[in-house]
């Protein structure tokens, strides 16, 4: 992902300290509806925007700006359009930023200003949030800008040295899949955060390198929303945290009952990290103090470092790997981590499946870079591994094209871009954009 400059917060800044009272007159849209809205001064610039029920525009409310990787600004919105309806949130989910985006501080910076200017938001009251390359992008504003609230970040840890993190105030929820080829960069991530002092929560949820549901994702809002009130922003809602505490002991007694107790522990802990200090939850930390001297408990956590310590071993094995080893080689070693997978359970099986998409992830990589540096016979090497690490990948067709074009196969490079297209590739500005596949695309070939 390409780095954010410190110039990006100069004007990100300004945005907000105007963006309580500066809103245009817009009406209210219909009960948790989603609307794309196009910037008043760019219209090649849009985003998606749900308001929450009450939404008037003589008051102001707290606003999530969200960044997808793919710049699928609605996939957010939806995620979030429940929390919007409960805590009063303005969701808003950019259609501009994406990985590796040309020009992507004039697109935040577009992006937040004009949700600032047409809507009616509170300006010590703003939040982020994102998923993969957004997360960076998400967690990079909030650590920099100072002004922002909390993030949500989702697929992505921090990237950034623990001497950036010291004073800040930012509220950080962090979540991936247990199968997620980032779940090691969240656990450290949590880690580092302990040791700074920053208030956050980090969520390991059933799943891979994916937006979180609408229901944990409603609860990463949850979480900002009592912090809230812990600050005293907004007034405490004991009806509400006492709802949260029954269903937390709730939870928790279901899946001690059941003998899963590291998942009775974990939600023991997420309950005092969300309503801790501000409800009675003498129960739940009975739980807890009892659970966390378990000798199960404590056998299965030093089961899960050992196993991201195995899974960075392994890591390392294959980036070196990527330099000498076959076609052949790959797709053993592919058909050996199937087997693993399929015959392993709870925790080892997780970190197969994380090692197996962290393979798909490191043969883009590497095929991107043949793409820069190699020789045509080494960029279609790359790319055959790159398909073999992840199989019907549309990301592997569009290298392909990209190869061909560099190489002045135009025939071919339609081929593989009509393929990368046949197999779901859905981030058409992206093609419209490359130096190299853009004029391909309009051509009447591609139509």
């Amino acid at each position: 992902m390409k780095s954010i400059p410190i110039l990006l917060f100069c004007g990100f800044v300004m945005v907000f300290a105007g963006c309580s009272n500066k809103h245009a007159d817009v009406k209210p849209l219909a009960l948790m509806v989603m609307k794309q809205v196009k910037t008043l001064f760019d219209t090649a610039q849009s985003y998606y925007i749900c308001l929450p029920p009450s939404y008037d525009t003589s008051k102001s409310y707290p606003v999530v700006f969200a960044f997808d990787p793919h710049a699928n600004g609605d996939i957010p919105v939806r995620r979030m359009m429940m929390a919007a309806a409960k805590y009063g949130f303005i969701i808003a989910g950019s259609n501009n930023s994406y990985n590796s985006a040309p020009n992507i501080e004039y697109v935040i910076n577009s992006f937040i200003y004009d949700v600032g200017r047409q809507f009616s938001i509170e300006g010590n009251r703003v939040y982020v949030a994102g998923f993969s390359g957004g997360a960076r992008i998400a967690s990079t504003m909030a650590f920099m800008s100072r002004k922002i609230r909390g993030v949500v970040a989702c697929g992505a840890g921090l990237y950034f040295p623990e001497s950036a993190l010291s004073g800040s105030q930012v509220k950080y929820y962090g979540m991936a899949g247990k199968d997620d080829f980032n779940y090691s960069e969240l656990f450290n991530t949590g880690t580092m955060l302990s040791r700074t002092g920053i208030t956050h929560y980090i969520e390991f949820f059933n799943g891979g390198h994916d937006w979180p549901s609408d229901s944990l994702m409603d609860e990463a809002l949850l979480w900002m929303h009592i912090n809230e009130m812990k600050d005293g922003t907004v007034p405490v809602n004991k009806e509400l945290l006492e709802e949260v505490a029954a269903g937390f002991l709730k939870r928790i007694k279901t899946l001690n009952r059941n003998g899963h107790k590291y998942e009775a522990y974990v939600t023991s802990q997420k309950a005092i990290s969300f309503i801790g200090g501000m409800v009675n939850i003498k129960k739940i930390r009975s739980y807890y103090n009892r659970l966390k001297k378990d000798k199960d408990v404590i056998s299965r956590q030093q089961e899960i470092i050992v196993l991201i310590n195995k899974e960075q071993q392994l890591r390392s094995g294959y980036q070196a790997a990527l330099a000498n080893q076959s076609l052949a080689w790959w797709k053993n070693e592919m058909k050996q981590l199937d087997e693993r997978i399929s015959s392993t359970i709870t925790d080892e099986r997780a970190m197969y499946m994380r090692l197996k998409n962290f393979l798909g992830m490191l043969g883009f990589m590497h095929a991107k870079n043949m793409l820069v540096k190699g020789s045509f016979t080494q960029q279609r090497s790359a790319v055959a591994i790159y398909e073999t690490l992840s199989p019907s990948n549309p990301d592997v067709q569009l290298l392909s094209a990209q190869s061909f074009m560099l190489n002045g196969m135009t025939d071919s490079a339609i081929a593989s871009l009509k393929a990368a297209l046949q197999l779901g590739f859905k981030n058409i500005r992206e093609i419209e954009q490359d130096t190299l596949l853009g004029k391909l695309y309009q051509s009447l070939s591609i139509k």
